[in-house]
């Protein structure tokens, strides 16, 4: 622990001592059109010498990222893990019905419902993995958003805009293993 403590006011080091660098370079590279011959040679001197420095900060940050990087690969993926889960499916499902997700393992369950073909691509992942069947049912299109009933079709409750299509929604026995 020491030594990433180490390594880290390394870093903080390196980027406090930046500043004053930056200026030095600044005022060298301003005067070498006057001083042509020293000017060039000075920010020559303090280019070489950022150049050092941002090594030496590269270094330092890539030894810490190297020593860490089991943690760092599993924040990442506990951020940044897109694959979709019986949650959010429930979610999805109840927002876009507006029913209680079904909870029984007997049979296929089918709900004929309107939707907007944005909302058939959020369910795209579910029917990857065999959660769900969305089947085109009964070529009906809709404009959405009036609430229509048609038969026993639920409207689509989460994007009511548009021209929605008619489909046989089931939730699949292979949710609820």
């Amino acid at each position: 622990m020491d030594e990433t403590k180490e390594k880290l006011q390394q870093i903080v080091n390196s980027l406090e001592g930046a500043k004053s660098i930056e200026t030095a370079h600044l005022i060298f590279n301003s005067v070498a059109p006057c001083v042509p011959l020293v000017g060039s040679l000075a920010s020559a001197l303090v280019a070489k010498h950022t150049e050092a420095g941002q090594t030496k900060l590269n270094e330092a940050v890539y030894s810490v990222l190297e020593t860490h990087d089991d943690a760092i690969t599993k924040l990442w993926d506990a951020i940044f893990d897109t694959r979709p889960s019986k949650a959010q499916f429930i979610m999805l499902f109840e927002e876009v019905t507006g029913l209680p997700m079904p909870t029984s393992l007997d049979a296929n369950h089918e709900i004929h419902i309107l939707l907007n073909p944005i909302t058939v691509e959020k369910f795209e992942p579910y029917i990857r993995l065999r959660w769900i069947e969305i089947v085109p049912f009964a070529n009906i299109i809709v404009q959405l958003g009036g609430n229509n009933q048609i038969g026993d079709f639920i409207e689509d409750k989460k994007n009511p805009y548009g021209l929605g299509n008619s489909f046989k929604m089931i939730v699949k026995k292979g949710f609820f293993i």
